[in-house]
């Protein structure tokens, strides 16, 4: 197979800002790609501190995670599914009112008349909507029961620069999203770090074996490579995992993860969507 050259390679990218080797793959029609986790106009690049930019007039501010335009909601076929009805469909994660847009400086904001039940993945005190600094906020009286997604300790909220900051003392339970080891909650830097001890249960959105793979009634199936089933989220490259520090790669410095060939670099940019 012939090796492209590097200008060759940003030249195929172009309508892409973020590599194939990153988290996201950008599609300028704004919709989800079945193999990507979001899809954005090119034209958008990420602000400085923020996560996600969507539709020029929504662009997220800095130290925002998330604005969405009504006109963009996302597809059935995504991670969420928009209700005007603000239920959550049986497929999808999340359920919004297209009239009750997430606000620059905050991730999401829901009308009180409809917090989610105890059973669902998030119960929020109208008083408590997120603060520009960080990821989520929760008022002590309303963290999550044992059977959604997450319990915080009040003591533990999110700091600024980090992901999720958990207390060895209230770790999800097993029919919960997720269930950390004490010894191995997350730092500032990384993401997720989970011990094989506590595989997910079948009930919970992620189910690990041993072996860290995904069962098929979870949200991502890997195989024994680690590589995503081509219905996941995300497709890995066991030899590129992403680094602690690099959870994106910018397309205009055309940098890959340590490792990875120039073999592998075209045979990711001719398999892109």
């Amino acid at each position: 197979m012939q090796v492209t050259t590097k200008q060759e390679r940003m030249t195929y990218r172009e309508p892409y800002n973020i590599l194939a080797d990153s988290i996201r793959t950008f599609n300028p029609a704004h919709n989800l790609s079945a193999d990507s986790i979001r899809t954005f106009n090119p034209v958008y690049n990420f602000l400085a501190d923020s996560i996600t930019t969507f539709n020029p007039a929504y662009n997220i501010l800095a130290n925002s995670i998330r604005t969405f335009n009504p006109a963009y909601n996302l597809s059935a076929n995504s991670i969420r599914t928009f209700n005007p009805a603000y239920n959550l469909s049986a497929n999808s994660i999340r359920t919004f009112n297209t009239a009750c847009n997430l606000s620059a400086n905050s991730i999401r904001t829901f009308n009180p008349a409809y917090n989610l039940s105890a059973n669902s993945i998030r119960t929020f005190n109208p008083d408590y909507n997120l603060s520009a600094n960080s990821i989520r906020t929760f008022n002590p009286a309303y963290n999550l029961s044992a059977n959604s997604i997450r319990t915080f300790n009040p003591a533990y909220n999110l700091s600024a620069n980090s992901i999720r900051t958990f207390n060895p003392a209230y770790n999800l339970s097993a029919n919960s999203i997720r269930t950390f080891n004490p010894a191995y909650n997350l730092s500032a830097n990384s993401i997720r770090t989970f011990n094989p001890a506590h595989n997910r249960s079948a009930n919970s959105i992620r189910t690990f074996n041993p072996a860290y793979n995904y069962s098929t009634n979870s949200i991502r199936t890997f195989n024994p490579a680690y590589n995503l089933s081509a219905n996941s989220i995300r497709t890995f490259n066991p030899a590129c995992n992403y680094s602690a520090d690099a959870i994106r790669t910018s397309y205009m410095t055309d940098n890959y993860p340590a490792g990875f060939s120039d073999t592998q670099r075209l045979n990711k940019d001719v398999n892109k969507p």
